[in-house]
């Protein structure tokens, strides 16, 4: 596996709550309730030539988040996590929920506002993946899980935000491998959830050309796969509605769209003057997905540096290609040139 790549945040925000309770269980002695705090921070710099129009450039904080975990005992901790993106997200509680279950439990439940484990979304590219922008969902949810030798599954249920309606009746489920095969770590799951409408990308556009009301759920589907070779990891996810919106909900090409997104990856790790360093290269793409405002291709290459522990430099240039005329796109081609400074604590 890489010795460096810079995560997504959800991937962060994961490994702030997995170094929790690595920490709990190593330390038996340890009293309760144990409290562990992270963050992270991220300021990007951009130069960009978009479809049509002059090029643009600017300076934000892409994220500021704080992330708080309380073991209260052995199978109770509760978490909660705040993000800011400039432009993007105002300061708001991200995610807060309760997890029921011992360290070596075969079981464990969670209640309350969490990203549901729907679709992996797993990069070493600085920007999120198309394959996240499509699928990933935040929901005041309650979930069941089960594993054991790296095997593990999960159901969840929630009460979507897409119609004027109290009723718990949006749920999902996954399952996964995780674990060494020979030389290779290999990490496997599928994942199922029964209105992609409900997801943070979609979720918005379908709401503004419904009101809300009269709603078909659409399902979607998601598998992914991750091999580790010594310093190379490879990457590939697809997630994809199983049928059509309406085309008064989401729109393509004159009916109704059945949205994809892909995600294919390479990363190597090495030292770069004494400092561990991960360069990457993706191809990603989409269908059906121009009302969306996703590409239709794109293509990526990061490097990214730990100048300092926890402190990395990354740099990436993005390709996009717009949808056809025909479809309802520009038929053009836009770049996009990132420098980001990431902190994570």
């Amino acid at each position: 596996m890489n010795r460096f790549a810079q995560p997504t945040l959800l991937a962060a925000a994961v490994s702030l709550g997995l170094a929790s309770q690595a920490a709990t269980a190593d330390n038996q002695a340890e009293s309760y309730p144990a409290i562990d705090f992270g963050g992270v921070v991220e300021v990007e710099a951009y130069q960009s030539s978009p479809y049509t129009g002059s090029d643009e450039s600017d300076i934000v904080l892409a994220t500021g988040a704080l992330s708080l975990e309380a073991a209260i005992n052995e199978w109770v901790r509760a978490e909660i996590s705040t993000l800011y993106e400039e432009n993007d997200t105002p300061l708001e509680v991200d995610t807060a929920s309760v997890m029921l279950g011992a360290e070596d439990s075969l079981w464990s439940l969670r209640a309350g506002q969490f990203y549901v484990p729907f679709g992996v979304y797993e990069t070493a590219m600085v920007s999120d993946p198309l394959t996240l922008e499509l699928g990933e969902t935040r929901e005041t949810a309650i979930s069941a899980g089960v594993g054991q030798g790296g095997l593990a599954a999960e159901v969840y249920a929630f009460n979507g935000d897409l119609e004027d309606e109290n009723q718990i009746d949006n749920f999902g489920a996954t399952a996964g491998y995780a674990g060494t095969v020979g030389a290779a770590d290999l990490a496997l799951s599928a994942g199922y959830l029964n209105s992609l409408g409900e997801s943070d990308g979609i979720e918005e556009t379908v709401y503004g050309n419904t009101g809300g009301s009269d709603i078909d759920e659409v399902g979607a589907w998601t598998t992914s796969a991750l091999l580790g070779l010594g310093d190379v990891t490879l990457v590939g996810e697809y997630l994809a509605a199983i049928d059509s919106f309406d085309a008064g909900e989401l729109a393509f090409n004159g009916g109704g769209a059945q949205p994809t997104a892909w995600n294919l990856e390479a990363s190597y790790g090495f030292d770069l003057m004494g400092k561990p360093a991960s360069a990457a290269i993706g191809y990603q793409g989409t269908e059906e997905s121009i009302a969306l405002g996703l590409p239709q291709r794109r293509v990526l290459a990061a490097l990214s540096v730990e100048i300092f522990p926890s402190t990395a430099l990354s740099f990436e240039y993005a390709h996009d290609e717009d949808y056809d005329v025909a479809d309802g796109g520009t038929g053009e081609s836009a770049g996009t040139f990132l420098t980001q400074l990431a902190v994570a604590f």
